[in-house]
């Protein structure tokens, strides 16, 4: 945790016993650690933009999500205030008029219309940091390809841990590991074929965050993104979002075009039960998702065993998995109904 001593202190002052509701605050503020590094202070020293860049990070779409991240962070610097220490008192007036509200408008952040929208902010990105195509440097490289893995669909651990074999170019697909397959679209081609073929230059990893270097090894050659497989989840996001992007958002971005075309097509609504299920698998596929990850922590898509309710029936002991199984279900469903139409509505209002 950042500020590790003055957190600790927080948690013992508000007398908690109850081990679940220690063990939630250290969650809590060991996802603001990767946003206080990187800017350097405390959460309670954030400004009101810097805080509401974090929560719709963290939150993307979903108001429940901030709602209740904003209560608890609102009584952690109202504490830090009262101990004496500085905090950004703005933050905390907006916090206690509702920043959920003000943070509303934000929902929209991160996201992209379509693929030529995505491709127009990565062309903005590129012109902003002088990249020219000439000589490619290792940003230039990854950073665009990332993002079209996320726009194609690709879940960050499969991203992280592509191999360049995995993709097959004459074809325009991606092979997860024999899993599952990904389309190539038309705009994200050659920013994949790129890292692909390119056989010079890679990211590596120095001081927690990723810099360009010329390496004569050949360790990690065969990864699509080299140099990220050694991030943990949170620095791989992070260190897409120091870039301007958010690999969540756009994949998302890219799922909800798929559903809205399909949509307009067939004039059925969006099933979102396969989508769910997938989100399902893939949560039982990973195992130490919250560390380092790398081929050998992404389970044989063969270990992969939803419950069925014949198996329930033939088998009552597996009555707490299957639940928790359905109620994961249950909540991703819901989640991704209420963010497709924020962001039909955001950017399709006219259908």
């Amino acid at each position: 945790m950042y500020n590790e001593e003055l957190k600790r202190q927080y948690i013992a002052d508000r007398g908690y016993t109850n081990q679940e509701t220690i063990r939630y605050w250290e969650r809590l503020f060991r996802r603001t650690e990767e946003y206080e590094v990187n800017l350097g202070k405390d959460v309670s020293e954030f400004s009101r933009q810097e805080y509401i860049d974090m929560l719709g990070e963290m939150c993307a779409a979903r108001s429940s999500s901030r709602s209740s991240l904003s209560t608890a962070y609102k009584t952690y610097i109202r504490w830090v205030g009262d101990k004496g220490h500085p905090i950004n008192q703005d933050l905390l007036n907006v916090l206690q008029n509702d920043l959920v509200k003000e943070a509303s408008q934000f929902d929209t952040i991160g996201f992209v219309k379509d693929a030529t929208d995505l491709e127009r902010k990565i062309n903005e990105w590129k012109k902003k940091n002088h990249f020219t195509g000439k000589q490619m440097s290792s940003r230039e490289l990854t950073i665009p390809a990332a993002c079209w893995l996320a726009w194609s669909g690709l879940e960050f651990n499969d991203a992280i841990t592509l191999s360049r074999s995995d993709v097959n170019l004459n074809a325009r697909l991606i092979n997860v590991k024999n899993y599952r397959t990904y389309k190539i679209c038309d705009e994200a081609f050659d920013a994949i074929k790129q890292c692909v073929v390119n056989d010079t230059v890679w990211l590596v990893r120095k001081g927690g965050e990723a810099h360009e270097h010329e390496r004569t090894d050949t360790s990690g050659r065969d990864l699509l993104l080299r140099g990220f497989k050694d991030l943990t989840l949170a620095s791989f996001q992070n260190q897409i979002n120091r870039e301007g992007f958010s690999y969540r958002k756009i994949q998302l971005s890219g799922i909800f075009y798929e559903m809205y075309v399909m949509e307009k097509i067939t004039g059925l609504k969006p099933n979102f039960r396969v989508l769910a299920w997938q989100r399902v698998e893939d949560s039982l596929r990973w195992s130490g998702k919250n560390g380092k990850i790398n081929t050998q922590q992404i389970r044989d898509p063969n270990e992969v065993k939803i419950i069925t309710r014949q198996e329930l029936r033939e088998d009552p002991s597996l009555e707490t998995a299957f639940i928790k199984q359905k109620g994961f279900y249950t909540n991703i469903r819901s989640r991704f109904r209420n963010d497709y139409y924020m962001w039909k509505n955001a950017f399709h209002p006219e259908d």
